[in-house]
């Protein structure tokens, strides 16, 4: 495993299972950590933009469940004419998160253009 691919099997789980009876959980990290490492790099090679804004969405801010301003994540494409792909709603993100927001938004719009 590549250290880019130890990054994300150690903080982003293996949401991207489909099927988890056809893999064990191990198994199921470990693609999930390939898939977001691909995913990560695929969007540095087409120049695609990351922009982090604060959002309106109410995760709780208000009312003092969290203690933090929720943000919205959107992926760009590399002339920022489309918007490609974003995750709204985002408490307490730190630097780790948000890389895997990131790689996740950009494993989304990745797939969609094979499609």
């Amino acid at each position: 495993m590549t250290k880019i691919e130890q990054f994300f099997y150690d903080h982003a789980g293996y949401t991207m299972i489909i099927e988890p009876v056809a893999e064990t959980e191990q198994q199921g990290r470990e693609r999930c950590a390939k898939e977001l490492a691909t995913a990560e790099q695929y969007a540095l090679e087409e120049n695609w933009h990351f922009d982090w804004d604060l959002d309106d969405v109410d995760c709780g801010h208000e009312a003092g469940v969290c203690d933090h301003a929720p943000e919205w994540c959107q992926l760009w494409s590399a002339d920022r004419a489309f918007m490609l792909a974003s995750l709204r709603g985002i408490c307490g993100a730190d630097d780790n998160y948000r890389r895997i927001v990131e790689a996740e938004l950009a494993h989304e719009a990745m797939t969609a253009n094979q499609s």
